[in-house]
């Protein structure tokens, strides 16, 4: 007969370990850069917005043609112009496969209808922006359709809530067309493409970034859309706003703002690994890799100030701090 050790296994387990070695992957190499995020609404979990308005309200509009408004694949009515279904059937326009996007978005079609007689529509965030500057814009936007000429989809911001400047300004070329093709691998050539500058909207949803000038602790940001007819469709996502923190702001990781980025600070993003809180330095929802390596990246080690000109590389003691906390970790089993 076999016998079998009763005694507990004093080290870590192979799956402890191979979680550990996952975690020192993820966070080297040290010298990786990061984007600095500044706020974001991407319908799913925003950061630092104050405000959301849409106008007119959810809900005003009745039929399922007329869309202006947050969508979801599979929740609730969505007008069939959004979502492209060509993998499963002989769909001709869309945008939003469920088969790959399963998050929430924004779609707009057909504004101008018997519930909204202008056409006019307008959405307006405004978001905390202190303590960065050099800020941009970035939006992921998908199109498709034979647009016509009053139709609009621009972005603009402002620092007051009142004086909005241009960012992404639509055109509709009325002298081009272009192939759109879908998930099932259609293809289908429309005239009359939406533009931003001299790239085209296409079905694929694609990234639209534009520089914001000025600065302040709030910025506030408008969409405003006109889209005539239930055969164009358009859809956004995941705005951002990026940025460079201030010079007078001290480091992101400086957690108990005691002007030194070391164990302390480290341990407070470990406490709340895989959550929000204190310890999200990236503002992204999640404490994580990309927050440990923030404060590697502007590590100073106990009793030395952030205050001076040149923050060190992070050192062993940084390491010491990651690979103490790992080991204390596993041991405890």
């Amino acid at each position: 007969m076999t016998q079998h050790s009763t005694k507990k296994r004093l080290g870590p387990t192979w799956g402890t370990a191979s979680w550990l070695f996952a975690l020192v992957n993820l966070l080297m190499p040290i010298g990786t850069t990061f984007g600095d995020l500044v706020a974001r609404d991407d319908f799913d979990q925003p950061v630092r917005r104050l405000s959301f308005e849409q106008t007119p309200a959810l809900g005003t509009f009745t039929s399922i043609d007329d869309g202006f408004q947050v969508y979801q694949a599979g929740v609730g009515r969505i007008p069939p112009q959004f979502l492209d279904l060509s993998s499963s059937t002989n769909d001709t326009l869309g945008i939003v496969s469920p088969d790959t996007k399963t998050d929430r978005w924004f779609g707009i079609s057909d504004t101008k209808n018997p519930d909204n007689a202008s056409g006019e529509t307008r959405l307006t965030w405004q978001f905390d922006v202190s303590g960065y500057s050099s800020l941009s814009m970035q939006v992921r936007i998908g199109g498709m359709g034979d647009f016509e000429q009053d139709d609009l989809f621009d972005w603009t911001y402002s620092w007051d809530g009142t004086n909005y400047l241009d960012l992404l300004i639509s055109a509709v070329d009325l002298a081009g067309s272009h192939e759109y093709v879908l998930s099932g691998g259609t293809r289908v050539p429309l005239d009359d493409p939406l533009k931003y500058g001299s790239n085209v909207v296409t079905n694929l949803l694609t990234d639209f970034t534009a520089p914001i000038s000025g600065t302040g602790a709030q910025l506030w940001i408008r969409l405003r859309a006109v889209a005539d007819g239930g055969t164009e469709a358009f859809v956004f996502d995941d705005l951002r706003i990026e940025g460079a923190p201030d010079q007078t702001a001290g480091p992101a990781c400086d957690t108990n703002q005691d002007n030194s980025v070391d164990g302390v600070d480290l341990g407070v993003v470990f406490s709340h690994w895989g959550n929000g809180g204190a310890g999200d330095i990236t503002q992204d929802g999640l404490a994580d890799g990309a927050d440990a390596a923030v404060c590697f990246s502007e590590w100073t080690g106990d009793g030395l100030s952030t205050s001076v000109t040149s923050v060190p590389e992070p050192h062993h003691s940084a390491w010491g701090v990651l690979l103490g906390w790992m080991v204390r970790r596993s041991w405890k089993r």
